[in-house]
């Protein structure tokens, strides 16, 4: 492979795994996602809650599988720039290892190079609204909204 490749690989890098209270640990970033140059966050699973520490206790509440005798425990690994330009889960810091959203907006912008109009981010109090919009065979159409606190 030429050393181009090999800088490429490198830069892509995976996040290496980790042991936490007896359990390999191993973050999953999402596919082509480069780690290298940004703030990594993680969660468990398809939480709405991100992590800034990846040794956060809160992030490891989960049961870890076994494979041949060994525990192993899965998280996923996001860039922060992704999070706070999205309105989709993760969508709020845990509030025992990271800053408040304000501020890790500020790391977004500061840190990561996000520009301030892209960030799309939740603040304490704001509710998420679902509008279904449905129609009956017989053409009578009823549309149902429902809030629920993001935060």
């Amino acid at each position: 492979m030429s050393d181009a490749g090999t800088q490429q690989d490198e830069r892509w890098n995976r996040i290496q795994p980790f042991m936490q209270d007896g359990v390999e640990v191993r973050p999953r970033p999402f596919a082509y996602s480069d780690h290298s140059a940004s703030t990594t966050v993680f969660t468990s699973g398809n939480s709405e809650v991100f992590h800034a520490d990846k040794h956060c206790h809160r992030l490891h509440r989960t049961e870890p599988l076994e494979y041949d005798g060994d525990k192993i425990r899965y998280i996923q690994a996001h860039e922060l720039e992704s999070v706070m330009t999205s309105w989709l889960n993760p969508v709020r810091p845990c509030s025992y290892c990271t800053l408040d959203i304000e501020k890790t907006a500020d790391v977004a912008v500061e840190q990561d190079g996000v520009p301030e109009a892209c960030l799309s981010y939740y603040t304490p109090g704001d509710k998420r609204v679902k509008t279904v919009v449905s129609t009956s065979p017989d053409g009578e159409t009823t549309v149902t909204e429902s809030e629920s606190e993001v935060y």
